[in-house]
């Protein structure tokens, strides 16, 4: 049986996948092609931009159409697409050749290389009947663009079409012999920047009625494999557009970071462009994108004829509701968490953090347990509010505490309204997460559908990796995902997300130093957000997400902060507000979704780390992150017993 997600990257799909694969996005303000204002389609990897672009590219809206005569006249836009990194943007510079000369040639040679993506889009009208017809008009109004005369075969579209496409081609010769050469030798810039891109389509207009109201839309992609002089001129020419001609420009989110022009302005966002961050635009509509990614899904599936999405959703087992039957089939003498409460009390008793004699310790072992029925989970909730008394430090006699805790327990039991309703309410999930890791119990926090689309969060090609590798991995399994009989079992959900999400942090990294600053901030970060999930008094529930003042934090580690954005390893999800009392910005960042398997940390957020800036410094400051240690273990020890307090700082209780 075929994977029907087996390809995940628009790139890889054909123009027909792509028209046949498209699903629009319910969501208001997604990017309008009838839209005059340039857009900059900006978003992390796989969000969807390629996809998107492409679909509005001319070879897709003649797909739709039949013939370009119908694409005119119905869109009333033509979208020219080209992918920058097939320009190899290294190959301008350096080889003995000075800054600004390379400048000029890389001008010329833009000039001449989207020109061919746009001539070669209106060549079918051109050969067509009414094309033919004032053929040597257009070519003789196209000419006079260029700053010489230039000689042609004869004054018809194919010699045009040869000529430009053999200037281009004449830099690319002069470009791989010039570090043999030490210097161009048959280069003549006979054009001035934008005069074809804008003047071609100028030129259509006044030698074709059928183009009189016709959009251009110069459709990028891949923006931010360009060097940053090269951005520049393209963002002149943004700032430059000429009517009928715009621009929609495809970039990664760290791609989005020099707006300037050749003059040194920079763009004005709004009058002059719109930046349209797609991933973020998903996230911030959960029901349209849900909406969105089962349309994806059911597409996908009917794409290969083995079912709807309904079938596939009925394939997946749940997982979540049998961690506990599965950490009590393995059990051998008491659950590690009593065995740890057994050490603490031991060490409490001879540390003199308590009152308690050692004949205690198995007294308040067996309160723990009583009326638990040998139920982990119910012990972990009678633990926690054992551990938060404790903590409190109001009561010397630690079996005095115990008692209270089971005290009110039975009377939980009984259908009383007491705190334990509330640590039920907010801490079950961590606490499972808790006992499947101290009892060797994978942790099967995320299964079904829904899960998989919550983890994806905004990003359709996460959604489709996440669903290739279960497949892949379920087959392995002979599992049949799709057959009648057949079945996605929890183990293979589990393996297929562990990695997908292994891939997307491997598949972040960067080179060099930011690329290792990177690689230990996230390490620093998932590390402390584990204590408010891994330890025994957590002060916040299901923690992904953390604040911070920026008057608390240096611009090194903020500018670490944002690194880690661009590169959706963070996400910012509340943007910077100002706190009432004080006035200062705070910001609050989640960690991305699909990241939380790597370290069994949760994906939504129900509890926020409010972090301090020695924190802060610590987790995302290169020059700190010796003091990240010191700052955990403070942290840890605030979380779990004996909490570093004697009796001579405790209250009493009673």
């Amino acid at each position: 049986m075929d994977n029907p997600f087996y390809i995940t990257k628009a790139s890889e799909y054909s123009d027909a996948q792509i028209n046949e694969l498209w699903v629009n996005f319910g969501g208001k303000g997604m990017p309008n092609p009838r839209d005059y204002t340039p857009k900059y389609i900006l978003g992390g990897k796989g969000c969807g931009k390629t996809h998107f672009l492409r679909y509005y590219s001319y070879p897709l809206q003649k797909l739709r159409n039949g013939n370009i005569k119908e694409v005119i006249s119905k869109d009333k836009y033509i979208g020219i697409y080209s992918v920058l990194s097939t320009i190899d943007a290294s190959r301008f510079e350096a080889k003995g050749i000075s800054k600004d000369q390379w400048k000029a040639v890389f001008g010329y040679y833009f000039e001449l290389y989207i020109s061919l993506f746009l001539l070669n889009t209106i060549k079918e009208f051109i050969n067509s009947e009414d094309g033919k017809k004032k053929e040597r008009e257009f070519v003789q109004n196209v000419i006079e663009l260029f700053l010489d005369d230039i000689e042609l075969d004869s004054i018809n579209f194919d010699s045009l079409l040869k000529y430009v496409e053999g200037r281009r081609k004449n830099i690319d010769y002069e470009i791989e012999n010039v570090a043999f050469i030490g210097n161009f030798k048959n280069i003549n810039i006979n054009l001035k920047s934008g005069e074809l891109i804008f003047g071609i389509p100028i030129a259509l207009r006044k030698t074709y009625n059928e183009f009189h109201d016709v959009l251009f839309i110069y459709i990028m992609d891949e923006y931010e494999k360009l060097l940053d002089w090269q951005k520049v001129y393209v963002n002149s020419l943004v700032w430059e557009k000429v009517h009928p001609s715009t621009f929609w420009i495809g970039a990664r989110k760290y791609g989005y970071t020099n707006m300037t022009t050749m003059t040194g302005e920079e763009l004005k966002k709004g009058s002059e462009y719109i930046p349209f961050f797609m991933d973020n635009f998903y996230q911030n509509n959960d029901k349209e994108y849900s909406t969105f990614a089962r349309k994806l899904i059911d597409k996908r599936i009917k794409s290969t004829k083995i079912g709807t999405i309904n079938d596939l959703k009925s394939k997946f087992e749940n997982g979540k509701d049998n961690a506990i039957e599965m950490i009590v089939e393995k059990k051998k003498g008491d659950y590690k968490h009593l065995r740890t409460l057994k050490k603490e009390l031991t060490s409490a008793i001879k540390k003199g953090y308590c009152t308690d004699s050692e004949e205690n310790v198995s007294q308040i072992i067996g309160l723990i347990k009583s009326d638990t029925e040998d139920n982990p989970l119910e012990q972990k909730y009678k633990l926690y509010l054992f551990y938060q008394i404790w903590a409190e430090h109001k009561e010397t006699k630690l079996k005095n505490i115990a008692e209270l805790v089971d005290k009110e327990y039975h009377q939980h039991k009984f259908g009383a309204d007491t705190k334990f309703r509330n640590i039920i309410e907010k801490y079950k999930t961590d606490f499972i997460a808790q006992l499947c890791e101290e009892n060797g119990v994978e942790y099967y926090a995320y299964s079904g559908l829904d899960d998989f689309i919550s983890l994806s969060w905004g990003n359709p090609r996460i959604l489709l990796l996440l669903l290739k590798n279960t497949f892949e991995i379920s087959q392995v399994f002979q599992e049949r995902p799709m057959d009648d009989d057949g079945h996605i079992s929890i183990r293979s959900q589990y393996m297929g997300i562990k990695e997908t999400s292994k891939w997307y942090l491997e598949d972040a990294e960067l080179s060099g130093e930011i690329g290792n600053d990177i690689d230990v901030a996230i390490q620093n970060l998932a590390k402390y957000l584990r204590l408010y999930r891994f330890s025994e008094k957590p002060t916040e529930t299901s923690v992904c997400a953390f604040n911070f003042g920026s008057e608390d934090v240096s611009p090194e580690a903020i500018h670490l902060i944002k690194m880690m954005e661009l590169h959706s390893l963070l996400i910012e999800v509340d943007k910077g507000r100002k706190q009432r009392n004080t006035g200062k910005v705070e910001f609050t960042y989640q960690l991305n979704r699909i990241l939380a398997p790597n370290w069994n940390l949760p994906s939504s957020r129900r509890g926020i780390a409010d972090l301090d800036g020695k924190v802060v410094e610590s987790i995302f400051h290169n020059s700190r992150f010796k003091n990240f240690n010191t700052e955990y273990t403070l942290l840890k020890n605030r979380m779990n017993a004996p909490f570093n307090k004697k009796i001579s700082d405790m209250n009493t209780f009673f």
